[in-house]
């Protein structure tokens, strides 16, 4: 399953790897708050990969 079809069922995916950019604009469309830490790609994020998350969550993403 790709990432938008994960976060459409409220699974936080892996980002590690991404973009800051897509990262912010792929969780922001979907309803999570977002805070960034540096900058570059994702390097460790606050949610799990593979937990669930609400509306309205806030997720930080470590960058390198």
């Amino acid at each position: 399953m790709n990432l938008e079809g994960q976060l459409k069922k409220g699974v936080m995916p892996d980002l590690s790897g991404m973009l800051a950019k897509d990262a912010l604009y792929l969780l922001e469309n979907n309803g999570i708050h977002v805070k960034l830490k540096g900058c570059g790609v994702v390097a460790s994020q606050s949610l799990v990969p593979g937990t669930k998350y609400n509306k309205d969550s806030q997720i930080t993403l470590e960058l390198l």
